[in-house]
């Protein structure tokens, strides 16, 4: 029996910001793979280039040099409308400062980001009802963010990033601003996402969170040390 196709691969990542005093090598030569049922913590200093690698990861920033494919497709490979679509069919985004929009209500902060001309809402919308009653939101369908507490907050986040049923989770401290019961609600969810076939990258400080995963790689100047 053939070992699955992984979910996200990359090789031989790099890439470099100018700054006053000169090229900074953010990621320096990465290579990583994700499998199905995948879920690994990225862990190190501030600066060691965990969030940018996050968002090449995401397809949301190009690298310098190297490939990344996600169920053996390259984004990178699109033109930027194509991979706005690739990113929202197959990735989803969990961040600790959450990035619902404070004017919507619970149901559509979990909608509107995801609706184009193509999709059928009526599917998605009832997607995102389930996950909201699954994250105990039910009853909170209509609050706007401000009204939500922190921990409920976050629900909602994971539950937008969840709405097209993606194959690769990224979070980026997901648990940073949540009290311990809530961060732990969050890490179960995820841990499901990851039983599911799916696959988690996670940007993290946290050893609880770091526990959760099933393995952990230590960055240290762009570069993975363990």
């Amino acid at each position: 029996m053939t070992d699955p196709s992984p979910v996200f691969t990359a090789d031989n990542l790099r890439k470099s910001f100018s700054t006053p005093r000169g090229p900074v090598k953010a990621v320096d030569g990465i290579s990583l793979e994700l499998a199905p049922s995948d879920f690994v913590a990225l862990h190190g200093p501030s600066g060691c280039g965990k969030s940018t690698l996050l968002l090449i990861a995401g397809a949301l920033l190009s690298p310098d040099e190297g490939t990344i494919r996600i169920d053996d497709a390259d984004p990178y490979a699109l033109d930027a409308n194509g991979r706005a679509a690739f990113r929202a069919a197959n990735v989803g985004f969990v961040f600790q400062q959450f990035h619902l929009i404070p004017f919507l209500d619970v149901l559509d902060n979990v909608l509107a980001p995801q609706l184009s001309g193509r999709e059928d809402r009526g599917a998605l919308r009832t997607r995102a009802l389930e996950l909201l009653e699954k994250f105990n939101l039910s009853h909170r369908l209509n609050h706007v963010p401000s009204a939500l507490s922190v921990g409920e907050q976050q629900r909602v986040a994971l539950a937008r990033a969840l709405l097209k049923s993606p194959r690769l989770l990224l979070a980026d401290e997901p648990t940073g601003n949540l009290d311990e019961e809530n961060a732990r609600v969050i890490m179960d969810h995820l841990s499901e996402f990851a039983k599911n076939r799916g696959a988690v990258l996670m940007v993290t400080h946290d050893p609880a969170a770091r526990a959760s995963a099933k393995r952990s790689l230590h960055l240290e100047a762009g570069r993975i040390t363990a």
